[in-house]
C-alpha cells in the first residue's frame, strides 16, 4: 500500500536533469541537450516536452511589464523504460526562433542607432532571460517530474 502512494505522489520516482551545451547561439536557431532520467524503481515514461522559453521584461516598478514568449519546444512521444538505479539519457534536438524586439531592429540600422537604442533599453530595464523546461509523464504517477534550467543565448 505504501509503495502505491508513494509511487503515485512520484515519491522514490523518475528524477530528470538536463545537460545544455555550453554554447547557445540565436543565429544558428537549433537547440539541443541531453536528459539523464534516474530512478530508485524500474518506471515507464510514456512522453516528454520540452519547450524554450524567453521572459522579456520591461519598464520599472509598477509600470513593468513582462511577457513570456514560447520559442520553441519538442514532444517526445515514445515509451521510455527507466530501469532501477540505472542512468538513462535521452538525446533531443529542435529548431527555435528567436524574434528580434522592434527596438533591436532599430539598433541594427546603424552604429549611430545602436548606441541609442541601448541607451533607450537601459533607462526602460529591458532584458530577457532565457530558460528550457521538461516536463515527463511517467505512468501511474500523478506528479511527474519538472525541470528548468536557465541559459544564455548568444547573439542576441
Amino acid at each position: 500500500m505504501l509503495n502505491k502512494v508513494k509511487n503515485w505522489f512520484g515519491i522514490e520516482g523518475v528524477k530528470m536533469d538536463i545537460l545544455l551545451p555550453d554554447d547557445i547561439r540565436s543565429v544558428d536557431g537549433l537547440f539541443s541537450g541531453i536528459l539523464v532520467f534516474n530512478s530508485i524503481t524500474t518506471q515507464e515514461i510514456v512522453n516528454v516536452n520540452i519547450k524554450m522559453v524567453e521572459r522579456y521584461g520591461r519598464g520599472r516598478g509598477p509600470e513593468r511589464l513582462v511577457n513570456e514568449y514560447i520559442l520553441g519546444d519538442l514532444v517526445i512521444d515514445k515509451s521510455i523504460i527507466i530501469e532501477a538505479n540505472v542512468e538513462t539519457k535521452l538525446s533531443f534536438a529542435f529548431s527555435f526562433k528567436y524574434v528580434t524586439a522592434p527596438i533591436d531592429d532599430f539598433a541594427r540600422k546603424n552604429i549611430l542607432f545602436k548606441g541609442l537604442a541601448n541607451v533607450a533599453k537601459k533607462v526602460s530595464k529591458v532584458n530577457s532571460e532565457f530558460r528550457i523546461e521538461a516536463e515527463a509523464k511517467v505512468k501511474g504517477t500523478a506528479l511527474n517530474p519538472f525541470i528548468q534550467k536557465f541559459f544564455q543565448l548568444t547573439g542576441v
